[in-house]
C-alpha cells in the first residue's frame, strides 16, 4: 500500500504545537509568578533611578510627573524577559547550557532597554502626548527586542536559522 504523504503546511505541524504549547505554559507560568511576588526592591530602586535621571520627585515606586506613575512588577521589563525565556526556552536547540548564556545576555538587554522605554512614556507625558498610547507602542517594540536578540543570537553565535531551532 502505497503511504500518502502529508502537504508541507502540515509535515511540521507537530514540531509547531509543541513550541506553542511550551511557549504557554512558560510564558503563563512566569507571567503568574510575576504578579504574585513582591518585587518592592526592584520597583523602588527602578523608581529612584529614573526619577533621578529626570529629576522628579518620587516616593517609594510612584513618579510625580504632573500625574502618578506607579513602577509596578509589569513595568520592570520582566514581562519582555518571560516572552524571552518562553521564546529561547521552548525550542528544542540549542543545548540549554547555550540557551541560559542567550537568556542571561537578552534578560540584561532588555532590563537596560526598558528604562529609556519608561523614560519616554513619561516624557511623552510632560509633553502633553497621549503616555498611555506611548506605552503600548513602546511594549510592542520591547517584544520586537526579544525577536531580535533571539534572531541575531541565534544567527551569529550559534549559526543557526529560526526555523532549524523550532
Amino acid at each position: 500500500m502505497k503511504k500518502i504523504k502529508k502537504p508541507s503546511f502540515l509535515r511540521n505541524i507537530d514540531v509547531r504545537l509543541v513550541f506553542c504549547l511550551k511557549f504557554f505554559i512558560i510564558f503563563f507560568g512566569f507571567s503568574f509568578i510575576l504578579e504574585q511576588i513582591n518585587l518592592s526592591f526592584f520597583t523602588n530602586y527602578l523608581t529612584f533611578l529614573i526619577s533621578t535621571i529626570m529629576s522628579l520627585p518620587y516616593n517609594s515606586n510612584v513618579i510625580f510627573a504632573g500625574k502618578n506613575f506607579i513602577i509596578t512588577n509589569i513595568c520592570t521589563g520582566l514581562t519582555t524577559v518571560s516572552i524571552l525565556a518562553a521564546t529561547i526556552f521552548s525550542m528544542r536547540k540549542p543545548q540549554l547550557k547555550n540557551k541560559v548564556v542567550l537568556f542571561l545576555f537578552g534578560s540584561i538587554i532588555i532590563l537596560l532597554v526598558n528604562i529609556p522605554r519608561i523614560i519616554l512614556v513619561i516624557y511623552s507625558h510632560l509633553y502633553g502626548f497621549d503616555s498611555e498610547l506611548v506605552h503600548v507602542l513602546t511594549w510592542f517594540v520591547m517584544s520586537g527586542v526579544v525577536l531580535f536578540i533571539v534572531i541575531i543570537g541565534l544567527r551569529n553565535y550559534y549559526k543557526k536559522e529560526l526555523v532549524d531551532m523550532l
